[in-house]
C-alpha cells in the first residue's frame, strides 16, 4: 500500500517539476538558448523543485537528513542529467526527431527511473555512503 502511495505522491510533484521544466526549457528556448543547454537549466530547475517537494513525502525515516539526501539526489540527478541530455541529443541531432516528442521521450525515461531511485535509495533510512565508508575504513584500520 506504501508503494501505490508512494507513487501517486511521486506523480504530483512529477507533474509539479515537469511544468517548472518546461517552462524554464521554453524561456530558455526564447532567449536563445540552444536545446541542449536549455535541457540542462531545465532539468536543475524542476530537480530542485523535485529534491524539496519529493522529501516531504518519500521520506522513511526522521527528518533532518538534507545532507545525506541531497548527495543522493544530486549523485541520482547527474546521472538523471546526463540521461536526459544524452537521450535528447540521439533523438534530435542524430535521428532527426522533433525536439519536443524527444523532450517528452527523454523525460519520460528520467521519470521512471527517478522513482525507483529515489524511492529505494535517496529517501530511503539508511545510513549515508560516507558513514558506510568511514566504518569499513576504521575497521580496516583496526585490522592493520
Amino acid at each position: 500500500m506504501r508503494l501505490a502511495r508512494d507513487f501517486v505522491l511521486y506523480n504530483l510533484v512529477a507533474l509539479g517539476s515537469a511544468a517548472v521544466d518546461w517552462v524554464v526549457f521554453l524561456a530558455l528556448g526564447a532567449l536563445g538558448a540552444g536545446h541542449l543547454p536549455g535541457q540542462v537549466g531545465a532539468r536543475m530547475a524542476g530537480g530542485l523543485f523535485s529534491f524539496f517537494a519529493n522529501k516531504r513525502g518519500m521520506e522513511t525515516g526522521p527528518g533532518g537528513r538534507v545532507l545525506v539526501q541531497g548527495r543522493r539526489f544530486l549523485l541520482l540527478y547527474v546521472v538523471s542529467l546526463a540521461l536526459s541530455v544524452g537521450l535528447l541529443y540521439v533523438q534530435v541531432d542524430l535521428l532527426g526527431r522533433s525536439l519536443y516528442w524527444a523532450k517528452l521521450a527523454a523525460d519520460g525515461a528520467c521519470f521512471l527511473v527517478n522513482f525507483a531511485v529515489m524511492r529505494g535509495y535517496v529517501f530511503r533510512a539508511t545510513a549515508g555512503l560516507t558513514h558506510r565508508l568511514r566504518v569499513a575504513m576504521g575497521g580496516v584500520r583496526k585490522a592493520a
